[in-house]
């Protein structure tokens, strides 16, 4: 940590974040994916795409989705994952220190550290919505979204993400999950939800 950051807390990290360099092991900087974060209130989803055809190398560049919520104090930060698309175990906890400075944002964590920048104007209003399972109310999928920014994170046989960007384009990872892409959309336009969603978060 430099003389220049400060430790973050929830309120300062709220909107859609576009990483844009990691160093893994106290190694030169580089950022060999496009990985686009959205936190609204103490939800997130977060969705990785390498190149087509290039191979990530480690496990922090590979094509994956994942989603839970937040612990944030002091920059402390435990992210507690409920949905996955490699398949770790539901409850996962990731523990990393979040610090700011200027416009930037640090992340450092047990042998990398990660440098994002905002993917949207500070203070855009965010949402959260969520499917969740008729039976036993476990979340199915969940969409977030930060201005025009919007992240989707679905689980199930074929777990995967889609990020829909200020262009209205949409990348997936994985088999698209049809009803999340609608949501998605119907979210990123203001437009009404599809039945079996639910508001869950916002911030304004």
């Amino acid at each position: 940590m430099t003389a220049a950051e400060r430790l973050a807390e929830l309120a300062d990290i709220q909107g859609a974040w576009r990483r844009e360099g990691r160093s893994l092991g106290r190694g030169p900087w580089a950022e060999v994916a496009d990985v686009v974060w959205v936190q609204v209130g103490q939800h997130f989803c977060d969705v990785r795409h390498p190149p087509p055809g290039a191979d990530p190398g480690h496990a922090l560049d590979a094509a994956q989705a994942f989603s839970g919520t937040l612990r944030l104090s002091g920059g402390a930060a435990v992210f507690e994952h409920d949905l996955d698309s490699l398949g770790r175990d539901a409850g996962q906890l990731d523990h990393s220190t979040l610090t700011l400075a200027g416009g930037t944002m640090m992340e450092r964590g047990d042998g990398f550290e990660e440098r994002w920048s905002p993917a949207v104007a500070p203070g855009a209003a965010g949402a959260c919505i969520e499917r969740r399972d008729g039976r036993s109310s476990a979340v199915t999928a969940r969409i977030v979204r930060a201005g025009r920014v919007v992240v989707g994170v679905w689980g199930g046989a074929h777990p995967g993400g889609c990020v829909i960007g200020e262009g209205d384009d949409m990348k997936a990872t994985g088999r698209v999950d049809t009803d999340v892409a609608a949501a998605a959309r119907a979210l990123a336009a203001g437009a009404e939800l599809p039945q079996g969603w639910v508001a869950r978060d916002r911030w304004t």
